[in-house]
């Protein structure tokens, strides 16, 4: 699925905690809550995936956004930071939820500049330096126990063919080759851990305006592990999302297990969300009420509300925004 690289890297990361990577001390449920976020925050600290998606117009904000500062009440506090260039362009992402990480981007919407810190103090930051010219991108780790520089090939649009990947302790923890189609879209993606060996591979497939209406990941023995299907309304918007899981009895078919339905006002915002889950029959909707609208329309307070299983309705953490402008 589109998140996959997400999951893996999460797992690594738990593996790592046994060799002092700083994760240790969190339970199973953090785990999991974690999870969720990075999920969320994935396509702004991949290097491969295009980061133009956190463009200002795709954030739907409106007028000259310079900086948006965004806070979640929750029990664990989320704080996500865009800036943007005048042209709209993202320019930098900094996300706090007991780790923080700060991404910097260029024009071309890369990651240029990139900060890790953790609970436990362990810090690191790395630039990368891109020769559009000779097809080649080289990582510069400012870290002890890390390798000085690592380089590696950039396709004929500039964009990321092979990644590779450490802990904060500097341990080699695999690679991810990618592919492109002739749009210069992610076709491909194939994960390999620290030894080679290859054990995931990740497709993508497109509609006419370039969206993603399909990612299907193959385990090591080339079977399909997971497959995620997307609809669009007339307008671009996704309003629908499958998932569908390998089965145990038989891994070399999917069912489908998860359902997503997205509706949206009239503003274009997104109003509400219908969650069915089929394995255990349950069905769930979360509500969106946006308030404290500035002069362009933005909205600075954002209140939601859970409906689940037996019709109990739970109040769900308040979103707070506060935007600067040109």
């Amino acid at each position: 699925m589109k998140y996959q690289k997400a999951e893996i890297w999460l797992k690594r990361k738990w593996k790592a905690s046994r060799d002092g990577y700083g994760f240790g001390m969190y339970s199973k449920i953090l785990v999991k809550i974690i999870m969720i976020f990075i999920l969320i925050m994935f396509l702004a600290c991949n290097f491969v995936l295009a980061a133009n998606d956190l463009d200002r117009d795709k954030q739907l904000f409106f007028g000259p956004v310079k900086r948006v500062t965004s806070y979640t009440n929750s029990h664990i506090p989320i704080v996500t930071t865009w800036m943007f260039r005048e042209d709209g362009s993202i320019e930098s992402l900094e996300s706090k939820m007991y780790t923080t990480s700060i991404i910097s981007y260029d024009y071309k919407s890369r990651a240029i500049r990139s900060e890790e810190l953790t609970t436990d103090g362990k810090k690191v930051i790395s630039s990368t330096l891109y020769d559009d010219e000779n097809h080649k991108y080289t990582i510069y780790y400012h870290k002890k126990g890390y390798p000085e520089a690592v380089s590696g090939t950039l396709d004929k649009n500039g964009k990321i063919i092979d990644y590779y990947e450490y802990n904060l302790n500097g341990a080699y923890l695999g690679k991810t080759i990618s592919s492109y189609n002739e749009a210069g879209l992610l076709a491909e993606m194939n994960y390999y851990d620290q030894d080679g060996k290859h054990f995931l591979k990740t497709a993508y497939s497109y509609n006419a305006d370039g969206r993603i209406v399909s990612i299907i990941s193959y385990d090591r023995k080339g079977l399909i592990s997971d497959k995620v299907e997307r609809v669009y309304d007339l307008k671009g918007r996704c309003i629908e999302i499958q998932v569908y899981k390998q089965t145990y009895n038989n891994p070399s078919e999917c069912m489908l297990v998860s359902k997503s339905q997205y509706i949206f006002g009239e503003d274009g915002r997104q109003i509400k969300t219908r969650n069915y889950q089929y394995e255990s029959s349950r069905e769930s909707q979360t509500v969106f009420q946006y308030t404290d609208f500035d002069k362009y329309r933005n909205w600075q307070r954002r209140l939601s509300e859970y409906k689940g299983l037996g019709d109990e309705i739970k109040e769900q953490p308040v979103m707070t925004r506060t935007i600067e402008y040109y």
